[in-house]
């Protein structure tokens, strides 16, 4: 919860701008969810990810259409893991009943 709090803190995307949902899915009964941030004074970037399900969920989408940046690097705020987009394509293993909180770098 402190490092959550902490990264709140640093990276207003988390909690400033429109969400804009980025992933949900399975189609059938969904049990992973994703949204997106964009802060639109400083121009951060943030991607919130919840699997409610008990095996890993691993979600992909594009960056753009969200108004993410396409390219570059993720950070976990929670885990410190880096995750890096292949254009305008993100890929991200969430643990079965976890979260990651991505912000970009």
């Amino acid at each position: 919860v402190s490092a959550l709090g902490t990264a709140r803190q640093a990276n207003p995307a988390m909690w400033r701008g429109d969400t804009v949902e980025w992933w949900l899915g399975p189609s059938d009964w969904a049990t992973a969810w994703a949204y997106a941030r964009v802060d639109p004074i400083g121009g951060g970037a943030s991607i919130t990810l919840l699997n409610t399900g008990y095996d890993d969920a691993t979600i992909e989408n594009g960056l753009s259409y969200a108004g993410l940046p396409v390219g570059g690097e993720w950070e976990d705020v929670l885990t410190g893991e880096r995750f890096y987009a292949s254009g305008d394509w993100l890929s991200v293993t969430v643990p079965g009943t976890g979260s990651r909180v991505l912000v970009a770098r």
